[in-house]
């Protein structure tokens, strides 16, 4: 996740597109060795890495608020 945000926060662009580029080269190099995914799946990985960040920091301030959390229709209390 900090490549994305390198190319978002780098005052000069190319060091973090490099950094982003890399990343993208060795992610998309690794969803080859587990299943034959489409290129543009490297590309956009902070796409789904985003989400699951949203959704988890969303259950933490529940719980931490004392609201159940809800997942896949069951309520959760963490207490």
């Amino acid at each position: 996740m900090l490549a994305p945000l390198a190319l978002v926060l780098a005052l000069p662009a190319w060091p973090g597109l490099a950094a982003y580029l890399l990343c993208v080269g060795q992610t998309g190099w690794l969803l080859r060795q587990v299943e034959t995914f489409h290129w543009l799946t490297a590309l956009l990985y902070p796409t789904p890495l985003v989400f699951y960040f949203v959704v988890f920091t969303r259950s933490v301030w529940r719980a931490k608020r004392g609201r159940p959390v809800e997942w896949k229709g069951r309520q959760i209390r963490a207490d």
